[in-house]
């Protein structure tokens, strides 16, 4: 009838499960927690989530309130877990009348996409890194076609054809929205970490991946030894033993350097927002390409310029009105020399570096956004 729509899903509610792993903590999860802690921005979508690891992702989403359910703790080495998970979840889907089936990873979506398929739901993949085809999970992922994916860049999205050939991807930059955590002030902050109020300070705060650059900023920096007062926070912890045998390798690379005297072990920090606007400049030069940098959106929030490398995702964020983007050594040396001694500069840039982010990953923006994407999908499975 002329003036009705004819969509059944137009004016209702979209009911999303986001199923992640949980074993681990890292920028996936503080999107996750972010989508959680901002879902009353977009109410048409009904976010609940399933974990597949206790820990402190499982506990974080708690805390903010959302729906959430631990499907058990899940291993491959363990069949038993995974056949359980998988009884939970499809309960799960038909309890709450689910549209869609977010996973996020492949080995989210090899071991339950299958589920939501056969429980008559929707499946997306949300893809946080670039595919190569090759990993047994990622293959395992083309066996159950997606209704959509979901890409946190243009880079990552380049390579989504090699798991999901023929499902459509859209790229949806994430949601960040850094909590403030604590009102300790600046001083205070730097007197926990025994540094000197007038000290530059340069962070990295990541996962303990080599990837990350860690070594080759400590290298950066051993060569900038005599350049005026700086010290070096490296925030973020072990979580697998071969991290853990990273952290001493960087221990033991500083004292090498002669620069371990400058240099402070954070740990993992629930409170990145006091450590962040305690910091002068956030430096995370990749030796492999980041698929997007949730800490580099975090770090602008809070006026900090960002020095990273020219590759991947990072592209898509930083430009050189907010920061600098690095290729050889010899450019990250200059960046960190001129960021180092110029304090003008970095409040100019760390001032650009706000409005970027509000711009790019806002919740009030991107959430829409994403429920858009979502809505689509559903839609155009209904046709």
């Amino acid at each position: 009838m002329a003036g009705f729509s004819q969509n059944p899903y137009a004016n209702q509610r979209l009911n999303v499960l986001h199923l992640n792993s949980g074993r681990l903590f890292g920028g996936i999860e503080r999107v996750l927690i972010t989508l959680a802690a901002c879902r009353g921005i977009t109410p048409r979508v009904n976010s609940s989530f399933a974990v597949a690891a206790p820990g402190r992702f499982h506990q974080e989403l708690l805390n903010t309130g959302a729906l959430v359910n631990l499907l058990g703790d899940v291993r491959l080495r363990r069949p038993r877990s995974i056949v359980a998970a998988r009884a939970r979840l499809r309960a799960l889907l038909l309890e709450r009348r689910c549209d869609l089936l977010i996973c996020h990873s492949p080995w989210s979506y090899a071991l339950f996409a299958r589920v939501g398929r056969r429980a008559g739901v929707r499946v997306g993949l949300w893809q946080h890194d670039p595919a190569t085809g090759r990993p047994v999970l990622e293959r395992m992922c083309r066996n159950v076609t997606a209704d959509l994916m979901i890409c946190n860049s243009r880079w990552t999205a380049a390579t989504a054809h090699r798991i999901q050939p023929r499902s459509p991807a859209h790229v949806v930059y994430y949601p960040v929205d850094l909590p403030r955590t604590t009102d300790l002030d600046r001083t205070t902050v730097r007197q926990a970490f025994d540094t000197n109020a007038d000290d530059v300070v340069i962070l990295i705060a990541s996962r303990m991946e080599a990837w990350k650059g860690h070594g080759r900023l400590l290298e950066a920096l051993s060569r900038l030894r005599r350049q005026r007062s700086w010290t070096l926070w490296i925030a973020g912890d072990a979580q697998r033993p071969r991290e853990r045998r990273y952290r001493e390798h960087l221990e033991r690379e500083a004292e090498s350097l002669s620069i371990a005297a400058r240099v402070r072990f954070l740990g993992e920090r629930a409170d990145m927002s006091s450590v962040l606007t305690s910091a002068d400049i956030l430096c995370q030069p990749n030796r492999s390409p980041e698929p997007f940098g949730v800490v580099f959106v975090e770090a602008m929030q809070c006026g900090l310029p960002v020095i990273t490398s020219a590759a991947g995702g990072a592209v898509e964020i930083v430009s050189s009105d907010i920061g600098r983007l690095v290729g050889d050594d010899r450019e990250l040396d200059v960046a960190l020399g001129e960021l180092i001694g110029d304090a003008g500069l970095r409040r100019k840039l760390g001032a650009a570096g706000r409005e970027r982010a509000e711009s790019l990953c806002a919740p009030g923006r991107a959430l829409p956004q994403l429920e858009r994407v979502l809505q689509s999908a559903v839609e155009a499975a209904a046709a």
